[in-house]
């Protein structure tokens, strides 16, 4: 009786396992809310290695691609890409129907045109100065006469608008712009998220990134506000992500520097 119990008891845990395992199934209303088009359109930023890279002459990959194919498979239509140079365009689009989900830092202000779904990764955030540069640690920065380069209506932006106090914005549109302010000499620092500082040192020696983080921020899918029956799915699906290892996986073949999974 005993081995007749275990083994039951075996064969219960595989069962729910499996179950555990399984990808949750979209409503007709969820899969008509993500894919009106016939598509799931993804839109994110290309210059975030958060979301995703797109080196020259190759397709965009990383772990928002890895994120967006699991989701069309189950919804069981095709992935397209809508590629975005700024964040403040993904956000101007949330209503102008052109991305069924994207993927976005949570942020409060945000929140008015679109829901997130359960957060895909935590990324810490820091700033990049020259090597000789005198500051040595996040604090200083927040020195007047320090001028620092920021990616306009970002997680980053909208932290540092209020949090500094001495140093000076200068807001650019887009990651690219930042850097190109840095390795020319008009910015003392340049403020995102770990992943693209460490890139950019990698590709300019003599840049340093300082150590630690002024703030932590939430990676997730967004759904433009009104479609319910999506936002639910997506949330759920996320959460299956996390749950199955698929999210840890991803972020492992992305390495992604200061990136960890909720």
């Amino acid at each position: 009786m005993k081995i007749l119990a275990s083994l039951a008891a075996a064969l219960f845990a595989f069962a729910f396992s499996a179950y555990a395992q399984s990808p949750p199934t979209p409503s007709a209303a969820a899969k008509a809310q993500l894919a009106s088009t016939g598509k799931l359109r993804l839109g994110f930023t290309i210059n975030n290695a958060n979301y995703a890279t797109q080196p020259p002459g190759d397709k965009p990959a990383g772990i928002g691609v890895d994120i967006g194919e699991a989701l069309a498979a189950q919804l069981g239509v095709p992935l397209e890409i809508v590629r975005y140079n700024e964040t403040s365009a993904v956000i101007n689009d949330a209503a102008a129907g052109k991305w069924d989900v994207a993927l976005l830092a949570v942020e409060a202000s945000r929140k008015a045109s679109m829901d997130f779904s359960a957060p895909y990764a935590i990324s810490k955030n820091s700033y990049i100065v020259p090597a000789a540069s005198p500051l040595r640690d996040i604090a200083e920065v927040d020195t007047k006469g320090v001028r620092v380069a920021v990616s306009n209506r970002t997680a980053q932006h909208a932290y540092l608008s209020t949090s500094i106090k001495n140093a000076s914005l200068v807001e650019q549109p887009n990651n690219n712009a930042s850097e190109k302010e840095l390795l020319e000499g008009r910015v003392d620092a340049m403020a995102a998220n770990q992943s693209t500082l460490e890139g950019i040192m990698a590709r300019a020696p003599g840049y340093r990134v300082l150590p630690g983080s002024y703030l932590d921020v939430q990676y997730s899918v967004a759904v433009p506000k009104g479609r319910d029956a999506a936002a639910a799915y997506v949330d759920a699906f996320m959460k299956h992500m996390r749950a199955s290892g698929a999210i840890a996986k991803a972020l492992e073949r992305a390495q992604l520097k200061g990136v960890t999974v909720p």
